[in-house]
């Protein structure tokens, strides 16, 4: 039997919730050492870590009471516990750590096997740290995850050449451009997701970019790479009659792209088809726009099928991953059983020097009142057994009350060793 810790994880993901909910429980990264003290303040709850991409929004915690983290998450958001609880999960104790190693290998993300997720849960446990909200039973939890992680990475081909984001779409753009050399990209965020998915099109012809994103300094880089224009956010309505892909990935509290805009556009490109690819959670195009003729809108999830699909050449590996996995979760309560054993048995140990030296004590003085040696000896020998023995005799009598043969079990190995000497 395993000795408990009381470990939780609350969310959602792409498997749980479309991203129209999923929108809905991102936390802004800026203001996430805010919001982990926030959950902590009100629900009691010293150790937490929250993890939020644009496929999950997750809480760990080390509570018994995910009912308090699922309605904190609701309240927080403003959304109906009801419509959380339709598309989240949670999970406790050895399951906790499991979906962590899933997690954490990319064995659970849209694209089988990336490691973009790892990088993430890492930045969210360095977040929690620096909000003091990341405390020993935590600490040990993700240690122990991102070294499995790594273990999973190295022993299996689970994240050989996975099917980036990137492949996803050029493949959508060659079903509806017949040559993507003569097609004009604008990207918009300056992050990981859209530096893939410029090198993506610049490998398969496309030369012609824009860059747009808050401030210049963030897109010097992809601007360098892909020789591309940076623009302003603000300039994208004047850019986008003269583009054929928009790809959009910045955190927006509200969309960028509105169906007013796109149809000013319309108008000058003579039904010249535009194509428009959201990747950004919350959404950064309105869904208004997917309704219009000549536009084809696609989000984050209709980028599955194609990243499921592709992802069937892997999946060989996942089997043995997954086995991993199992071993890593035991071997994680293994430790933490050794580590409380071990402190029982020295809090244990240190109980019987106690009544080793009371007794010791007693017999020094009877021997200092001049009582016989041998007398004392017998005396202090037998009050000395019944000490040492009373308690192990409850504990047996309590297991076999409560029928925890196991214990029952190993003192009737350890008896029998004793008697055979």
């Amino acid at each position: 039997m395993s000795l408990s810790l009381p470990l939780v994880v609350c969310g959602l993901n792409h498997k749980t919730a479309p991203v129209e909910i999923r929108e809905k429980f991102v936390f802004a990264s800026e203001a996430l050492p805010a919001s982990l003290k926030i959950f902590s303040r009100e629900t009691g709850i010293t150790e937490a870590v929250i993890l939020s991409t644009c496929n999950r929004t997750e809480i760990y915690s080390t509570t018994e009471d995910s009912a308090s983290v699922l309605n904190w998450l609701a309240r927080f958001h403003q959304v109906s516990l009801a419509t959380l609880k339709d598309h989240s999960y949670i999970h406790t104790q050895q399951q906790t750590v499991k979906h962590a190693l899933r997690v954490a290998s990319g064995l659970d993300s849209m694209v089988l096997g990336e490691t973009q997720v790892l990088g993430q849960l890492k930045q969210a446990v360095n977040t929690a740290e620096n909000a003091g909200t990341l405390g020993g039973k935590l600490r040990k939890l993700f240690d122990h995850t991102f070294s499995a992680a790594k273990k999973i990475r190295t022993e299996t081909e689970v994240g050989a050449n996975p099917v980036s984001l990137g492949h996803a779409v050029v493949h959508l753009a060659k079903n509806i451009f017949a040559d993507l050399k003569c097609c004009r990209v604008l990207l918009i965020g300056a992050g990981e997701v859209i530096d893939i998915v410029g090198r993506y099109f610049e490998s398969h012809g496309i030369s012609e970019f824009l860059l747009a994103n808050r401030t210049y300094a963030h897109i010097e880089k992809n601007c360098l790479y892909l020789k591309a224009d940076a623009i302003s956010l603000q300039e994208i309505s004047d850019y986008i009659q003269n583009t054929d892909i928009v790809v959009s990935a910045i955190h927006h509290l509200t969309p960028l792209i509105g169906k007013g805009m796109v149809e000013t556009a319309l108008k000058k490109r003579k039904h010249r088809p535009l194509l428009m690819i959201d990747l950004a959670v919350p959404r950064n195009m309105e869904t208004e726009i997917k309704s219009m003729e000549d536009v084809y809108l696609y989000h984050m999830d209709d980028l599955q099928t194609i990243l499921e699909d592709n992802s069937q050449k892997r999946r060989d590996s996942v089997k043995t991953a997954e086995e991993i996995i199992d071993l890593q979760t035991n071997l994680f309560y293994e430790e933490l059983n050794r580590l409380k054993t071990n402190k029982l048995i020295q809090s244990y140990r240190s109980g019987m020097h106690k009544i080793r030296d009371d007794v010791l004590k007693a017999a020094l003085r009877e021997y200092a009142m001049g009582d016989k040696p041998e007398e004392i000896l017998q005396k202090m020998a037998y009050l000395l057994t019944n000490k040492l023995l009373h308690d192990p005799c409850l504990w047996l009598k309590e297991a076999a009350v409560h029928q925890h043969w196991n214990f029952t079990e190993i003192a009737k190995k350890y008896d029998e060793k004793i008697t055979e000497k």
